[in-house]
């Protein structure tokens, strides 16, 4: 058996679960705002209606790649402190983009 462990590092992600749901509820949130924000161009220019002609929905579902120490690094000092572990934040975001016409009044 083992006297010491040596940890090289130690990471935390949201579970692809999680990250789903939050990411489905952002993306409904921001279709919603781009919807509205194209009927608010409609009426301030005083057009009939808008479709939209493109969309893109950009997620944020990449995780940060762990840092890789090297081995000479981590058995340098044997009296090293024990690691600290801290619960963290991470973020996921979801960006909407996309062009719509106007219709034309008649």
């Amino acid at each position: 058996m083992q006297s010491r462990l040596s940890v090289a590092s130690l990471r935390y992600t949201v579970s692809p679960t999680r990250r789903n749901k939050v990411e489905r509820r952002l993306i409904a949130e921001a279709l919603n705002r781009f919807k509205s924000r194209g009927e608010q161009i409609k009426v301030e220019l005083g057009r009939t209606g808008y479709r939209i002609v493109n969309i893109d929905v950009i997620t944020s579902g990449q995780s940060p790649a762990p840092v890789r120490m090297r081995a000479a690094a981590m058995m340098q000092d044997s009296a090293v402190a024990a690691p600290s572990i801290e619960p963290g934040v991470q973020s996921v975001s979801v960006q909407v983009s996309g062009t719509i016409e106007l219709k034309i009044p008649q």
